[in-house]
Order: structure tokens, then C-alpha cells, then sequence
């Protein structure tokens, strides 16, 4: 094959949190700003740094364990989609990316790849009027506290927050921001990386 560029590669490990910093410092050559605007601020700082920026095939998402309550009702499903504003969860994380905010609307596909197509939107589109009324249908009423409750319990899930991963943790608090406005209680709990 071709004669490569590079006579040897070198991977190290590096906190997620100290990633901008070690690529600053020229500790580390290349780096993956994994969407964080507080990286990649710190980044621009090494004069000799080319910054690029392009469409991943990566995305997060919130997975609901179907066989477990509250999740395993659909309404309860759909209601929890339909109360996340994603379009304004795209803005809040992709600020000062320098990137046009992207909402991922397929399952399959993700944008600018071929046979992409947003369905998310038209299946499950942002309102908390929608949600309440499948919450409802799902059989939870208001308590007394405002809270949704079903037969004593109330409506409330957790979500792993891995550790040390700013971006995690900040779409996790929209997240439980979003479904507080609709009633539902969402506790973060965060994990250490290595778990």
C-alpha cells in the first residue's frame, strides 16, 4: 500500500473533562470535541490546530426499557417523547458549536445520509398538551403535589448520567426540565465512567 504518513500512533487516555486543555497544551495531538463548546473553545486556543467540523453518525438519545413501569405502557412512551423539545434541546447543546442545530429524526438514518427521512417530528412532535393526554390515557391523574400519580405511585423514571461528561449531564437536566413542566418526576443519577 501506500507509504503512510505517520511512522507510529500514539493513544492516551485522557479525562473528558481535561480533553481541550491536554490538545491546548499540545499534550495530545488530535481531538474529538465531542460537541462540547467548553472543549472546543479551549481547542482553538493551539495555534497550529486545524478545527473541522462535519455531520457525525453518532447521536444521543433516551432509551425507555419497554418491559419495566412506567415504560412498559405506550402512552407513557409516547407522552415522554412528545414533552422533550428537542428542537430546543438542539440550540442549548450545539451552542457555540459554530454548527446549525440538527435534531435527529429517524432511527435508521441520520442527517445527510442517504435515505434519510425526519419521521420523529411528524410521529412524535414537541407538545405537552399531547402528552398530557396520553399520561392520561395511560391512567395517571395530578396529585395533590402536582405530580401524575397511578394508583399511589407517581410517574417518575431516572436517568444513568455517565460522570465527568458535561454534555451528558446537560442534556439529562433538559431532559428532566422538559417532563417537570408536564408533571412527570425524573431523578439524575450519576455514575462514574468506568460503570
Amino acid at each position: 500500500g501506500r507509504k503512510p504518513k505517520l511512522d507510529k500512533l500514539i493513544f492516551r487516555v485522557v479525562d473528558q473533562n481535561a480533553l481541550g486543555q491536554a490538545f491546548a497544551n499540545k499534550e495530545i495531538d488530535v481531538l474529538d470535541t465531542q460537541a462540547n463548546a467548553d472543549t472546543q473553545a479551549q481547542a482553538k486556543k493551539r495555534a497550529d490546530a486545524k478545527i473541522q467540523r462535519s455531520g457525525g453518525i453518532t447521536w444521543t438519545h433516551l432509551t425507555m426499557n419497554a418491559k419495566k413501569p412506567p415504560f412498559d405502557n405506550l402512552n407513557v412512551r409516547k407522552g415522554v417523547a412528545e414533552a422533550i423539545d428537542r428542537e430546543t434541546m438542539a440550540q442549548v447543546v450545539q451552542k457555540g458549536l459554530g454548527v446549525k442545530p440538527v435534531t435527529q429524526g429517524s432511527t435508521i438514518y441520520v442527517p445527510g445520509q442517504k435515505g434519510y427521512q425526519d419521521n420523529e417530528s411528524t410521529i412524535l412532535p414537541y407538545s405537552p398538551k399531547k402528552a398530557a393526554a396520553d399520561f392520561k390515557a395511560a391512567g395517571y391523574t395530578k396529585g395533590a403535589d402536582g405530580v401524575l400519580v397511578k394508583d399511589g405511585k407517581p410517574l417518575s423514571f431516572s436517568i444513568t448520567v455517565p460522570s465527568d461528561t458535561a454534555t451528558n449531564a446537560q442534556r439529562a437536566q433538559l431532559i428532566q426540565g422538559f417532563l417537570k413542566k408536564v408533571c412527570v418526576t425524573v431523578r439524575l443519577e450519576t455514575v462514574p465512567v468506568a460503570k
